[in-house]
């Protein structure tokens, strides 16, 4: 499985209206995988700023951030 595969996997989690998952990783010079967009749409984004928004999707990303 792709890291961008397992990236979508887990942000499954927060039930998305829409997800897509870009890998930018072309646009650096560190390789391949590194460097991912995510756009999502959830209702569990409801009530919450952009921080708390940032921070749910890193909780739920969890060990797959390190892994960059």
């Amino acid at each position: 499985m792709t890291m961008q595969q397992r990236i979508e996997s887990a942000l499954g989690a927060l039930q998305p209206e829409h997800l897509q998952v870009l890998d930018e990783s072309h646009m650096h010079s560190r390789g391949l995988e590194t460097h991912f967009k995510a756009v999502l749409v959830s209702e569990q984004f409801a009530g919450l700023n952009s921080v708390k928004r940032h921070q749910k999707v890193y909780a739920t990303l969890g060990e797959l951030m390190g892994e960059f």
